[in-house]
């Protein structure tokens, strides 16, 4: 078995292997296939699956059974080996965090932005303009020709 593999079960293709006795016994997959029941249980579904299609086959006279009794056994064993997936609960509160995260981060923003809005006026109280601003700061008088 690969390292990646270790405390996880074999693949498929190892059980399928180990039901028809290709395996090789000295292996790790084969100990944990002999040992762990979930394998187990695989290995008994695998076989059974086998016995109906064998059954099956054993009147090659009626197609629509032999079809029938080995769709059936395909079905049942789906059925039986068919595993639900549900998302981990930490998974969605992941996702419902990072969604409150984006959402007070753009509340932030928008309320940084209301502050700095309030504090400096975007039009000031006073008819010098910035240029007029920067000359008088540097020295040089202003006077207002409009007058």
């Amino acid at each position: 078995m690969n390292e990646r593999e270790k405390n996880q079960c074999p693949f498929f293709d190892d059980v399928s292997a180990y039901c028809d006795n290709e395996l090789d016994s000295s292996g790790a997959e084969y100990a944990h296939i002999k040992e762990c029941p979930i394998c187990l249980g695989k290995v008994k579904s695998i076989q059974k699956l086998g016995d109906d299609i064998g059954t099956a086959l054993s009147c090659p006279d009626d197609k629509e059974k032999i079809a029938g009794a080995a769709s059936a056994s395909v079905h049942k064993y789906l059925k039986e080996n068919e595993q639900k997936k549900y998302t981990p609960y930490l998974v969605i509160f992941m996702r419902a965090a990072a969604v409150f995260a984006i959402f007070a981060g753009t509340l932030f923003y928008v309320k940084t932005l209301i502050d700095i809005k309030e504090r400096e006026p975007l039009v000031s109280d006073t008819s010098e303009t910035g240029f007029q601003r920067e000359l008088s700061g540097n020295g040089f008088t202003v006077s207002d020709e409009s007058e």
